[in-house]
């Protein structure tokens, strides 16, 4: 069970005036109120509430009794928004007395139960009696800020049915404070974004943060995100600045609200009902920049940070409750990859005519290359001929020609014949490449093919597999 217990400071000379009495006595609802999973059964030594018998020998209590003037709690501060009511039957009210016995009654209309009935014990005079509230399964409710009132009527009686003191009406309040607010604290000061390969910009970059948000309110709020800098400030991964990057390059998401970043005051999110425990989720926050602003604005490997803010604002007054600040990072690699697709090239010298007219063989999409900036790409033999177990024959590596596939763009592409030496095959001239492909031809010219045979030893073997290895190497400019 969920109980809160509440302890109205409240002085009674129940056998002359009420002394020391406010205009309400105030129960104070406080932020644990509103975080606690449950309670004890009954209050544990309340203080701060006392009420005075001043007995004497020939006239004394035998009963003390409370019950509530009305059925429900009325609003004190009315705010045309709230209509909701609760029952003072849900209420409960009791002394605690010097014996450490604890009684208690709930709060309905008309007669209440003896909160203390002398015929079980006898109290001396000036006993004290600490007096105390408790709303059991106070998370059930939904709690607006404002204050809450009724009119509780306080009577002692004799065994006789004969009252031995006036009877008081005793006016309580019940405060409900301002609350809007995160009950954790997972809204780091830091979100480090991290772009993790080319699919962050083959297809946008899509992250969420790891905690879903939960709000404690107590108001009807509105959720606003914004940045406090017109741009992301760019540092490039050796701490220089480079371009900043406009802010409404990015989109961020919480639950089911978004926005894309500026420096205004946008509503990403508004819960209009406040829920029975005053809770409601925010969602998941996440950070999208799309495939296009990804090639254009995030080229350059570095981190591009921006402040922002997460504010909440009353939804009836405007007021700004609360403020979060954040530092956003976005951190962009020196992303570079470079794969090979097929690693065994195969051309064959199989008849008179490719003797005669050279042989060749096509690999579409062979060189597959992710870069953020431009670059170039050699190639060289590791060995000065082609040598094969089979025969005495070996081919040198400047036999072997490389050049654009068919339907390759020919645009920084350089033919080139093998050599042990790096030679400068392709520059590429984008600021980005991801997975570009680049599709090779492999060819042995006429003129080689000829040579092949006019350099073999008289009697020698031809037949065999030739083998050599060459090294694609790709270089960032």
């Amino acid at each position: 069970m969920n109980v809160r217990y509440i302890v109205a400071t409240l002085g009674i000379l129940l056998s002359s005036e009420v002394v020391n009495a406010q205009n309400y006595t105030t129960i104070n609802i406080t932020k644990a109120d509103f975080l606690q999973s449950s309670g004890a059964a009954e209050p544990i030594s309340p203080v701060g509430a006392q009420i005075t018998f001043e007995k004497n020998t020939s006239t004394r209590p035998s009963t003390f009794s409370i019950y509530a003037l009305s059925d429900i709690v009325t609003h004190i501060t009315n705010r045309p928004e709230l209509s909701w009511r609760l029952s003072t039957r849900s209420i409960k009210a009791g002394l605690t007395t010097s014996d450490g016995a604890m009684r208690h009654t709930i709060l309905a209309s008309g007669m209440g139960s003896n909160l203390v009935n002398e015929s079980n014990a006898t109290f001396p005079e000036g006993t004290k009696f600490g007096l105390w509230f408790s709303i059991p399964n106070f998370s059930n409710y939904a709690w607006y800020k404002q204050r809450y009132g009724m009119n509780v009527f306080l009577y002692d009686m004799n065994s006789n049915g004969g009252r031995l003191v006036p009877n008081r009406t005793m006016p309580v309040a019940i405060d409900v404070p301002l609350l809007s607010e995160m009950t954790d604290s997972d809204w780091a000061p830091v979100w480090d974004v991290y772009v993790n390969g080319s699919a962050d910009y083959l297809s946008g970059l899509d992250v969420k943060h790891s905690e879903i948000k939960t709000v404690l309110h107590t108001i009807d709020f509105s959720t606003i995100l914004r940045a406090t800098a017109p741009v992301f400030v760019a540092k490039s991964l050796d701490n220089m600045n480079i371009e900043p990057v406009p802010i409404n390059v990015a989109t961020y998401h919480m639950g089911t609200g978004s926005v894309i970043l500026h420096m205004d005051n946008p509503t990403i999110l508004r819960t209009k009902n406040i829920s029975p425990g005053n809770k409601s989720l925010l969602g998941q926050e996440s950070l999208a920049i799309s495939s296009a602003r990804m090639k254009q604005y995030f080229r350059k490997p570095g981190i591009y940070t921006v402040p922002i803010e997460l504010i909440f604002k009353d939804s009836y007054t405007g007021d700004i409750t609360k403020k979060y600040s954040r530092v956003l990072n976005i951190h962009v690699p020196n992303l570079s990859s470079f794969s090979v697709s097929t690693t065994q090239i195969d051309l064959k010298l199989e008849s008179v005519n490719d003797y005669q007219q050279g042989v060749s063989k096509e690999y579409p999409d062979h060189l597959v290359v992710s870069q953020l900036q431009p670059y170039t790409i050699s190639v060289k033999a590791n060995s000065t001929h082609f040598t094969s177990v089979d025969s005495e024959l070996s081919i040198p590596v400047s036999a072997i020609q490389l050049g654009p596939a068919t339907g390759q763009n020919t645009a920084g592409f350089n033919t080139v014949n093998l050599s042990t030496s790096p030679q400068l095959f392709i520059t590429g001239n984008d600021e980005i490449a991801i997975d570009k492909k680049y599709g090779i031809k492999y060819s042995i010219p006429s003129n080689e093919a000829k040579n092949i045979l006019s350099t073999l030893p008289i009697g020698a073997t031809v037949g065999g597999v030739y083998t050599g290895t060459i090294t694609y190497t790709l270089t960032p400019q």
